[in-house]
């Protein structure tokens, strides 16, 4: 039986959730014949065989992360706004404003 390399998945944690490492790209399995035919010095054709030989596929090993994405961080802006009615000098108020990423 012949095909692709059978594929075996390992869960690793230092990966993050959807990245994949290919550790070892594996080998399919494979199958071959040799054919011999032996004659005399007549030329009369005294063997006639064939050999059969098949080679079982070495798995590929695909780490898939396991980690969770860690979520963004917010943004923070400070907007410092005088007060009003018209302040006395060196007077202040100031407003924070959270937004988060796009």
């Amino acid at each position: 039986m012949t095909g692709p390399a059978p594929t075996k998945k390992v869960s690793d944690p230092t990966l993050l959730v959807g990245q994949k490492v290919v550790e070892e790209s594996g080998e399919p399995s494979r199958s071959t014949s040799v054919r011999r035919r032996v004659y005399d010095s007549k030329g009369k054709l005294l063997y006639d065989t064939t050999f059969f030989s098949s080679y079982r596929g070495e798995a590929a090993v695909v780490r898939v992360g396991t980690k969770p994405k860690p979520e963004e961080p917010t943004q923070t802006t400070t907007t410092t706004t005088p007060t009003k009615p018209k302040p006395k000098p060196g007077t202040t108020t100031s407003t924070t404003t959270t937004t988060p990423r796009p």
